[in-house]
């Protein structure tokens, strides 16, 4: 590195040396009572050449407003105390905000361009809990279901002995991969009448560098951003509560709901309340290619509510994994999604906790399936199967139908990357999946749920044929996992003969048959639809069994209890109270020395504006041990007495010791 005040001499870095250096800034002008602002950019590099890169970065940061990469947003989250544990539920706001550095990186003319960078960056949340509120501990961690597995814990930079330069050797945390969001947590085994805090914090991922080759990321950068704290107590259920209720029906498709293990978790009931007498519709669409194993199936599906508003849009990403099968006393291999997919949405989280694929009965050979003409006439030659069983899962339909087509345009057309030379026949197909009454897209993917030809020679994936580039090229048709050649029955793409070739409307039809025709087959959830409601808590009538379930806790109280938040603060507990209810206290010579008044209703206020908020699980109120006037109480025998609007009453004792 050099020496500052002595060009052209260096010094080896890593030597224990002065590494002072002195900054200097002006002349200024300046009036009485005037100032000037002096940024300061302090920039290492390996290099000369580096250096002048990264000047011209940080000059953009500069210039789009101290724009760079940030931390998430704050979590929207609610906790739910319940009996002896705390339900935890949050939404996916934050994933839906673009990096505000995205538009500077995006950008092929900036100094910071980076085509690796991520727009949507999220990948995944830290869930934390304290009983202080100031030391915390982590309860879960959960990363998305995507190609990244690894965060960045820790880094440490070094001189390569081999090269002089500095290089940086990154340390991972491997986050289990993969293991969804659920957005809902049980956190179970607490203390009813106990304060908990907890804080969710997202933490992203992207990349500060790129390979000029690959265009994928390097130099990974993790920041997790900042979490409310919010406290809850576990507390005793409404002891006249009944949970809310969900119905799932089945409307259209293959598979009904005895085949697709599907949920809905109520959590939060004053949302739940405002969606009430909506209907939500489910249906899957086309299948994608499985993160999880790419030969493999992701079955898409779209959440829509009664107003046609998109709620939710997500995929079952399927994956191999072997289990023990009892009759055949052996492993067998099973394809199923292994991840359950959670979607949030107004205090509930709908759930698919698993679908698997009928794999025993379906075709593994070429030989189930046969290709015939519906309309026209071919040599028969032009027709060849080439079948993959694994990818076969993208549809598993039992009929496709292949309409062909013919482009012609007078003229040189131009249309995306597709040049159409004049009065030159090109073709081109409509692909249709029959059973499952719906159009597969073209697509160039080599493995995916869409349709392409294939050049065998030029390992191209068009859209058309064209005489001036197929007559001697070999060439197949690939759609949604099966392949067709052209004019070689031995599987591979032959040359096409362009005066046999397919006619304008012209249909052939593919069918595919089951290994055993006398079981039925379960295909995929390909066009499925669904619908579900879900039917807020409520509250059953009052009776004595009921009320018989009040408690005090503690009881006897003993001047300190763990239940008392500080010296200050004492706490008795009433628990198992029912939706609303009116607690008197009495001395055992009858004198009313405290009122509580329970409702598990009640509105919050703001300026003039007022929100009722349901609090339908909170079956307890909590007396600071104070009389009406203040006073703390003699120590003694107590009589409680619980009134309920229908008239329903209990009544009991508790002993205060000093």
């Amino acid at each position: 590195m050099g020496v500052a005040g002595f060009p052209g001499q260096t010094q080896d870095a890593s030597l224990a040396a002065d590494k002072r250096f002195v900054m200097a800034s002006g002349p200024f002008t300046l009036m009485n009572d005037s100032t000037a602002t002096v940024i300061v950019a302090i920039i290492m590099s390996k290099n000369s050449s580096e250096m002048l890169e990264k000047m011209l970065i940080a000059q953009s940061i500069y210039d789009g407003g101290w724009l760079g990469p940030v931390a998430p947003g704050q979590i929207n989250f609610d906790l739910v105390g319940l009996n002896k544990k705390v339900a935890i539920y949050w939404d996916n706001a934050q994933e839906l905000i673009p990096d505000k550095y995205y538009k500077i990186v995006s950008n092929p003319g900036s100094p910071s361009y980076n085509p690796a960078y991520r727009e949507f960056d999220i990948e995944g949340y830290n869930l934390y809990r304290s009983k202080t509120g100031a030391t915390w501990e982590l309860l879960a961690k959960y990363d998305k279901i995507n190609d990244i597995k690894a965060i960045v814990m820790d880094s440490l930079i070094y001189v390569d002995n081999l090269t002089g330069e500095w290089e940086t050797i990154y340390y991972y945390e491997t986050l289990g991969v993969n293991t969804g969001i659920p957005y809902y947590y049980e956190d179970t085994n607490l203390v009813n009448g106990v304060t908990y805090y907890y804080t969710i914090k997202a933490y992203d991922l992207n990349y500060n560098a790129f390979n000029s080759t690959t265009l994928k990321g390097e130099s990974p950068i993790i920041l997790e951003g900042a979490g409310k704290t919010k406290a809850v107590l576990p507390r005793s259920i409404t002891s006249n509560y009944v949970s809310g209720t969900h119905n799932i029906n089945f409307v259209s498709g293959n598979i009904d709901t005895t085949a697709i293990d599907m949920d809905v978790i109520q959590v939060l009931d004053t949302l739940v309340q405002e969606i009430a007498n909506d209907t939500f519709t489910l249906t899957f669409g086309l299948a994608d290619s499985s993160i999880l194993n790419t030969t493999l199936p992701a079955y898409t599906y779209i959440i829509t509510n009664k107003a046609g508003d998109t709620i939710a849009v997500d995929k079952i990403a399927m994956d191999t994994l072997w289990r023990f099968d009892e009759e055949l006393q052996s492993d067998i291999k099973v394809i199923s999604n292994t991840v359950v997919n959670a979607n949030a949405y107004k205090g509930f989280v709908f759930k698919i906790n698993k679908y698997e694929l009928d794999t025993l009965n379906w075709p593994h050979d070429a030989n189930s399936i046969q290709t015939a003409e519906a309309s026209g006439s071919y040599v028969d030659s032009i027709i060849t199967v080439d079948f993959s069983s694994a990818r076969q899962f993208l549809h598993a339909s039992k009929q496709y139908r292949v309409t062909w087509h013919e482009v012609v345009y007078p003229i040189l057309t131009v249309i995306g990357t597709d040049t159409f030379l004049p009065n030159d026949t090109n073709l081109t197909v409509t692909v249709f999946d029959v059973d499952n009454n719906i159009e597969i897209p073209y697509g160039s993917r080599i493995i995916g749920d869409n349709w392409h030809f294939n050049y065998a020679t030029s390992g191209t994936f068009p859209k058309y044929l064209k005489s001036t580039s197929s007559a001697g090229a070999k060439v197949g048709l690939y759609f949604s996992g099966m392949k067709l050649s052209f004019n070689n029955p031995s599987g591979r793409p032959g040359a096409i003969v362009w005066a046999n070739r397919p006619k304008d409307g012209d249909e052939w039809m593919l069918n595919v048959s089951l290994n055993d025709t006398t079981l039925t087959y379960l295909y995929p959830p390909i066009n499925s639809s669904y619908t579900f409601t879900v039917t807020p808590s409520s509250f059953t009538d009052l009776n004595d069994s009921i009320l018989d379930n009040i408690k005090v806790v503690p009881n006897p109280y003993v001047v300190r209890s763990e239940l008392d938040l500080d010296y200050n603060y004492r706490r008795i507990l009433f628990t198992n109270l029912p939706k609303v209810c009116t607690i008197t206290i009495y001395t055992l010579a009858g004198e009313l020395i405290k009122t509580i008044e329970h409702n598990t209703d009640y509105y919050v206020y703001s300026g003039e504006d007022s929100t009722l908020i349901y609090d339908n699980t909170n079956g307890f109120a909590e007396w600071d041990v104070l009389t009406a006037n203040d006073q703390i109480p003699a120590p003694g025998i107590y009589i409680y007495h619980v009134n309920t609007p229908s008239g329903v009453t209990k009544i009991g004792k508790f002993a205060v010791i000093k």
